[in-house]
């Protein structure tokens, strides 16, 4: 039953990131900046880190199930996000068993999953809607914005939930 509870959290996530760009400081606002949340994917990353054991896969299936959210919701390509989130999701997963799981190593997987996320939401827009942007131009106005607003969120996830979900975890998973 408590694994069903992270829709909660999971579905007000998907809500907050639409509005999400209306509370940027203006002077960001105004800039040629693209700053995407992806929030629900820093949750599942959290998730990954936190909940899941070496055996479930709790947070791939629900990258999936959101992803597919994701697209109807916010993109101009169903499939995309219900592939891409589950995929490096599940990379993470594997990974996870041979690194530290502590707040440093969350730091520097979301860093570069999120990357992943990018260059393949990049790769993807690319061919289906015909993107003419530079590596530059990716890096330094997609990118770094993203990286660090995402770090942000994940940072408050990580205060909220993190208890939690290793208190959920030692309760179902009797460890």
């Amino acid at each position: 039953m408590r694994p069903l509870l992270f829709f909660i959290p999971l579905f007000l996530i998907l809500v907050i990131e639409g509005i999400a760009i209306d509370f940027l400081p203006q002077f960001l606002a105004k800039t040629n900046l693209l700053i995407t949340p992806h929030w629900i994917f820093m949750f599942l990353l959290l998730m990954t880190f936190k909940f899941d054991t070496n055996n479930t896969f709790y947070a791939v299936i629900y990258g999936a199930f959101f992803g597919i959210l994701v697209d109807i919701v916010y993109s101009d390509v169903l499939g995309i996000y219900m592939f891409i989130y589950p995929f490096v999701i599940y990379l993470v997963h594997i990974s996870k068993h041979f690194l530290q799981t502590n707040f440093y190593m969350l730091l520097i997987i979301a860093s570069a999953s999120l990357l992943v996320v990018e260059v393949l939401l990049f790769i993807v827009y690319s061919f289906v809607l015909s993107l003419d942007l530079s590596q530059a131009y990716f890096l330094f106005n997609r990118y770094i914005p993203t990286l660090i607003a995402n770090l942000l969120f994940l940072l408050l996830l990580y205060v909220l939930f993190s208890g939690m979900m290793e208190r959920w975890r030692r309760d179902l998973f009797k460890e």
